[in-house]
Protein backbone atom coordinates (compact mmCIF):
# COMPACT_ATOMS: atom_id res chain seq x y z
CA UNK A 1 0.00 0.00 0.00
CA UNK A 2 1.22 3.50 -0.85
CA UNK A 3 0.67 6.68 1.13
CA UNK A 4 -0.36 9.80 -0.75
CA UNK A 5 -0.50 13.38 0.49
CA UNK A 6 -3.52 15.56 -0.22
CA UNK A 7 -4.44 19.07 0.83
CA UNK A 8 -6.93 19.52 3.65
CA UNK A 9 -9.71 20.65 1.31
CA UNK A 10 -9.28 17.50 -0.81
CA UNK A 11 -9.35 15.34 2.32
CA UNK A 12 -12.61 17.03 3.37
CA UNK A 13 -14.13 16.34 -0.07
CA UNK A 14 -13.03 12.70 0.11
CA UNK A 15 -14.62 12.43 3.56
CA UNK A 16 -17.85 13.98 2.26
CA UNK A 17 -18.00 11.59 -0.69
CA UNK A 18 -17.07 8.69 1.59
CA UNK A 19 -19.93 9.44 3.97
CA UNK A 20 -22.41 9.69 1.09
CA UNK A 21 -21.21 6.39 -0.38
CA UNK A 22 -21.31 4.70 3.03
CA UNK A 23 -24.89 5.88 3.51
CA UNK A 24 -25.86 4.71 0.02
CA UNK A 25 -24.12 1.32 0.29
CA UNK A 26 -24.98 0.71 3.93
CA UNK A 27 -21.46 -0.27 4.88
CA UNK A 28 -18.15 1.27 5.87
CA UNK A 29 -15.75 2.11 3.03
CA UNK A 30 -12.18 3.38 2.95
CA UNK A 31 -10.50 6.09 0.87
CA UNK A 32 -9.28 3.44 -1.56
CA UNK A 33 -12.89 2.59 -2.44
CA UNK A 34 -13.77 6.29 -2.70
CA UNK A 35 -10.93 6.88 -5.13
CA UNK A 36 -11.86 3.75 -7.11
CA UNK A 37 -15.46 5.05 -7.34
CA UNK A 38 -14.27 8.44 -8.56
CA UNK A 39 -11.91 6.93 -11.13
CA UNK A 40 -14.52 4.50 -12.47
CA UNK A 41 -17.14 7.23 -12.78
CA UNK A 42 -15.01 9.94 -14.33
CA UNK A 43 -16.16 11.56 -17.53
CA UNK A 44 -13.61 11.19 -20.30
CA UNK A 45 -13.47 14.25 -22.50
CA UNK A 46 -10.58 13.89 -24.97
CA UNK A 47 -11.63 17.05 -26.80
CA UNK A 48 -10.63 19.07 -23.72
CA UNK A 49 -7.13 17.68 -23.96
CA UNK A 50 -7.07 18.65 -27.63
CA UNK A 51 -8.08 22.20 -26.70
CA UNK A 52 -5.38 22.31 -24.04
CA UNK A 53 -2.63 21.73 -26.56
CA UNK A 54 -3.82 24.25 -29.16
CA UNK A 55 -1.28 27.07 -29.00
CA UNK A 56 -3.51 29.93 -30.09
CA UNK A 57 -6.31 29.24 -27.59
CA UNK A 58 -6.41 32.17 -25.21
CA UNK A 59 -6.08 31.32 -21.54
CA UNK A 60 -9.34 33.03 -20.49
CA UNK A 61 -11.39 30.94 -22.93
CA UNK A 62 -9.64 27.79 -21.79
CA UNK A 63 -10.16 28.66 -18.11
CA UNK A 64 -13.88 29.32 -18.71
CA UNK A 65 -14.21 25.96 -20.46
CA UNK A 66 -12.48 24.15 -17.60
CA UNK A 67 -14.79 25.79 -15.06
CA UNK A 68 -17.87 24.78 -17.08
CA UNK A 69 -16.62 21.21 -17.31
CA UNK A 70 -15.87 21.10 -13.58
CA UNK A 71 -19.45 22.20 -12.82
CA UNK A 72 -20.79 19.49 -15.17
CA UNK A 73 -18.59 16.87 -13.48
CA UNK A 74 -19.76 17.92 -10.02
CA UNK A 75 -23.41 17.70 -11.10
CA UNK A 76 -22.81 14.24 -12.57
CA UNK A 77 -21.11 13.10 -9.36
CA UNK A 78 -23.99 14.43 -7.26
CA UNK A 79 -26.41 12.51 -9.48
CA UNK A 80 -24.39 9.31 -9.11
CA UNK A 81 -24.27 9.71 -5.35
CA UNK A 82 -28.02 10.32 -5.14
CA UNK A 83 -28.98 7.27 -7.22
Amino acid sequence: MTTIAVDDDIKEELLRISSQLQFKLGRRIDFNEVLRFLIQNQVKRPELLDKAIIKDLDSKTFQDELIKERVRDEKKLEGLLRS
